[in-house]
This record gives structure tokens, C-alpha cells and sequence, in this order.
């Protein structure tokens, strides 16, 4: 429906409330919000368990790894920046 600004109080949406409806095999059905949630936490579960690969133990142990020396060289290169710009304004400073 086309919708008119002059009319005022019977002001009716271009957009429609949109309902969450499920198809049943033989009718539409109306979903309560706790049961749009119970719905979302069996599909959540089945996908997890059904549809995602999850990686072999050793996978997991030698990333595991992986992340952690990464993460250590990062912050020894940040440490080590830390220090030589902090002496080198340290320098600059007690200079002037």
C-alpha cells in the first residue's frame, strides 16, 4: 500500500512487521521468541557436531605451539624497539 503523509493518525507502514514463521509440511506456524531460541540451539549443536572439522590432536598441539613462539618473538621485537627508542631519546634528551 502506498503509503500517504497527509492522512496523519492512520499512517500504515510501507514495510510490514515481519514474523518469524516456520514451515510446517502442512501449515505456517508462528514462533514465540523462546522457541526461536530453543530452535537456534539445536541447529548451533547440530552443525558443531555434524558439519565442522575440527582438527587431529597433533594439529592442535603443534598450532598450539606455533601461536605461542610467535607470540614471543612479537613481544621480544616490541621489547627490544622499546628499549632502543627509549635510549635513544634518552640520549637526545640529556644532550640538550
Amino acid at each position: 500500500a502506498v503509503v500517504s503523509k497527509t492522512k496523519g493518525r492512520e499512517f500504515e507502514s510501507c514495510r510490514p512487521r515481519k514474523l518469524h514463521l516456520v514451515k510446517s509440511r502442512t501449515k505456517v506456524i508462528d514462533m514465540s521468541m523462546f522457541q526461536r531460541f530453543v530452535s537456534y540451539s539445536k541447529d548451533s549443536y547440530n552443525e558443531l557436531m555434524y558439519k565442522v572439522t575440527w582438527p587431529k590432536y597433533d594439529a592442535l598441539i603443534r598450532n598450539t605451539v606455533l601461536v605461542c613462539v610467535a607470540s614471543i618473538i612479537l613481544t621480544l621485537v616490541v621489547f627490544g624497539l622499546d628499549a632502543a627508542f627509549k635510549y635513544i631519546l634518552e640520549l637526545l634528551y640529556n644532550a640538550a
